[in-house]
């Protein structure tokens, strides 16, 4: 009998299962399983599962990438306006924070874009 947990004596049958992970929804199909997708899965509702977005990743190198990004977020904004307080407008400004920031000059300054309007 195939089992993944015991409850006291008596192994506990895996089942199927669809589930939501930050990253999509993970469904699950065990291995005896006689699969038919018609039939054994509520595509609907597993549609509807997989659109809910409030799964939040989470733990400590979350907390700790979500804080660098938050100051390099912040440095950005300092440099754009020390940048405009100088007179440098549109691609030398551009260019001039992306330098300050050390980044390669062939990048895309869309990251620039995203770090100046993010709400850090």
């Amino acid at each position: 009998m195939p089992g993944w947990a015991v409850g006291g004596e008596k192994p506990l049958l895996l089942k199927l299962s669809a589930n939501l992970t930050p990253f999509g929804t993970m469904i699950f199909i065990p291995a005896y399983w006689s699969f038919d997708p018609k039939r054994d899965l509520k595509w609907k509702e597993i549609t509807a599962l997989h659109k809910v977005r409030g799964v939040q990743k989470q733990g400590p190198k979350l907390a700790k990438n979500k804080l660098e990004l938050e100051r390099e977020a912040a440095r950005t904004k300092r440099l754009w306006t020390e940048a405009g307080n100088k007179g440098l407008k549109g691609a030398s400004r551009t260019e001039w924070v992306m330098g300050k920031l050390g980044w390669d000059p062939r990048n895309d300054e869309s990251r620039l874009r995203r770090l100046l309007k993010s709400g850090r």
